[in-house]
């Protein structure tokens, strides 16, 4: 089977005609017109809303600086009718190896409030949809959650520690550390995929910590890392300012030379390389990125990016023959390709919109060249 011609056409024809017999038409009516059924995803996948707004408040979040609020809700659509919405969005590809889906970057997906929606969703998603998951927690997960996330394979779960000593400042309404640590231990016993997301780091805070969070970490016998820096804007800074002057002020060397609305990324490149340095000593894996750690959990390999190449699984099984078929499939006739380890030569002009499904598709970078 061409995987190329499949998740292009009858894949996704099949996968809208089951979930749209799932739903009610009022439901399909709304879930056409929701922001997962156009939005492009982000380099790192589809950030997918599984509720709105989020009540830890943690004072370094950009969440409420973009107007979201202090209090969660569960997202209005039915997890059938949100995936719906995510497999209707042309510019989603669907399958194992479809589009990255990130649940968690505006809420928390495993609050008593959204637990019960999340875990239907991530069942539907893996189930019908088929794209790599992956969730980003600060909530307590127990025996009985983690037995029930355990059958989803390749699921891939971030779990967001900082720091330790200034936890209850920065993050005051959240899980404590210890209920995070535990259950990183129960979901690692259980064979799900774990990574700690250090992100983002607290320069003047975390590179102290960063021995104690790593052996505590290891102690759950995780060993893989995401490390993140801190994005800041006035909204965020002012909150921080708020709540610690102390903390401010340890960031005031490292902001950036502008501040207003928009999110910047502060200037702490030689914190991030002695925080990566102290984590390989340690045995941990690092990774560059999120989606990095959601590669691995699927077993596959990437290099779509400059990130790339990420993960010790292996690459789609598509030939030379199968992108030819595909491109002709497409009207394009008679072009020449070359599949190299890591990339993809093309040598015709292809629309952008054919390139970025390729690339999803074959996971790995697709250059053209004009003859």
């Amino acid at each position: 089977m061409n995987i190329l011609i499949h998740y292009y056409s009858d894949y996704r024809v099949k996968t809208l005609d089951y979930l749209s017999r799932k739903i009610s038409k009022d439901e399909l009516r709304v879930a056409s017109r929701d922001s997962h059924s156009r939005r492009r995803p982000r380099p790192c996948g589809l950030t997918v809303h599984t509720g709105i707004g989020c009540p830890y408040q943690c004072i370094y979040c950009y969440i409420y600086s973009m107007g979201f609020p202090r209090v969660i809700r569960k997202y209005p659509l039915s997890p059938y009718a949100l995936a719906y919405a995510i497999a209707s969005n042309k510019n989603i590809v669907l399958g194992r190896y479809g589009t990255f889906l990130a649940l968690g970057s505006v809420t928390e997906p495993f609050h008593p409030v959204t637990k019960d929606y999340s875990m239907e969703l991530i069942k539907v998603l893996h189930d019908i949809l088929g794209n790599p998951v992956q969730v980003s927690t600060k909530a307590y997960i127990d025996y009985g959650d983690a037995k029930n996330l355990s059958r989803f394979d390749g699921l891939s779960i971030l779990y967001t520690i900082v720091s330790i000593k200034w936890a209850k400042t920065i993050e005051p309404y959240a899980p404590p550390v210890e209920k995070r640590l535990e259950s990183m231990g129960i979901l690692s016993r259980y064979g799900i995929y774990v990574t700690l997301f250090l992100r983002p780091f607290i320069p003047g805070i975390t590179e102290y910590e960063i021995d104690d969070i790593l052996d505590r970490v290891s102690s759950t016998n995780i060993d893989r890392i995401v490390v993140g820096t801190l994005r800041v804007n006035k909204s965020i800074l002012d909150s921080i300012r708020s709540h610690s002057r102390e903390l401010y002020n340890l960031l005031k060397p490292y902001l950036p030379n502008r501040i207003d609305e928009r999110q910047r990324a502060i200037k702490t490149a030689e914190v991030k390389r002695f925080i990566v340095k102290r984590a390989i000593e340690k045995g941990f894996k690092v990774y560059p990125s999120a989606c990095s750690a959601s590669i691995d959990a699927s077993r596959q390999r990437c290099s779509m990016c400059r990130f790339g190449p990420c993960g010790d699984g292996s690459y789609p099984p598509i030939s030379e023959s199968d992108l030819v078929e595909f491109l002709e499939f497409m009207g394009y006739k008679k072009l020449d390709v070359s599949i190299n380890e890591d990339d993809i030569v093309i040598y015709g002009r292809i629309d952008k919109n054919i390139i970025d499904y390729i690339k999803t598709v074959t996971r790995r970078d697709v250059k053209t060249v004009l003859r």
